[in-house]
């Protein structure tokens, strides 16, 4: 598997600044490229720094169209794939049914943070990437347990409308958050989760 990102580039007329930045970005991209394994095999991502191991849904979501045009398609197919396996944790409540996690990881630890309200669509984003750029209809009807990428695409979305959506005006509500959009305005102890009292906004995140 090519860890390192291919020979890329682009041209904007009469914008050289942004031409210059092709090896940087791909340099950047590579150098946070990791493996590791996963539940349910090898996984391959994108981290956000070597001081944050983990990739993030969020994150990820937000550049998958670009790493596949620069990464192998694993980079986006295996996280996809094991995200969606983290449903499993959040099956036996009802209210958390469909959730992702947050994060995934060499270590295996789970984090959901509550504070937002787009790791899921974050995951359809790679996945539906994924799809138009190789994956095709024959990848969603794989299984991953009992379900296929498909059902477990569609529970998660299910999840955010079914946990999210306000009743009176049918928007998409959040914490009121900072930073890269998961620190919520209180901050404290826990300032990735959504407590009761905590100020909420509809926002695109």
């Amino acid at each position: 598997i090519q860890s390192t990102a291919r020979p890329f580039s682009w041209s904007v007329a009469s914008y050289t600044e942004i031409q210059a930045m092709v090896d940087r970005i791909s340099e950047v991209l590579s150098f946070n490229a990791n493996e590791f394994e996963g539940r349910l095999g090898r996984v391959y991502g994108i981290n956000a720094g070597r001081l944050y191991p983990h990739v993030f849904a969020r994150d990820l979501g937000t550049i998958s169209e670009f790493i596949g045009y620069l990464f192998d398609p694993v980079f986006q197919r295996t996280p996809v794939e094991e995200f969606l396996w983290t449903q499993e944790s959040f099956e036996s409540v009802e209210a958390t049914r469909g959730a992702v996690a947050a994060t995934i990881s060499p270590a295996g630890e789970l984090d959901k943070a509550t504070a937002v309200s787009d790791e899921e669509t974050s995951v359809v984003e790679i996945a539906y990437q994924h799809f138009r750029m190789g994956g095709g209809v024959d990848w969603l009807g794989t299984k991953i347990g009992s379900k296929t990428v498909l059902e477990r695409l569609n529970g998660s979305v299910d999840y955010v409308l079914k946990s999210r959506r306000d009743g009176a005006t049918g928007l998409i509500y959040r914490a009121h958050t900072s930073d890269w959009g998961d620190v919520k305005l209180e901050g404290g102890e826990h300032p990735t989760d959504l407590l009761p009292g905590d100020a909420i906004t509809a926002s695109i995140f």
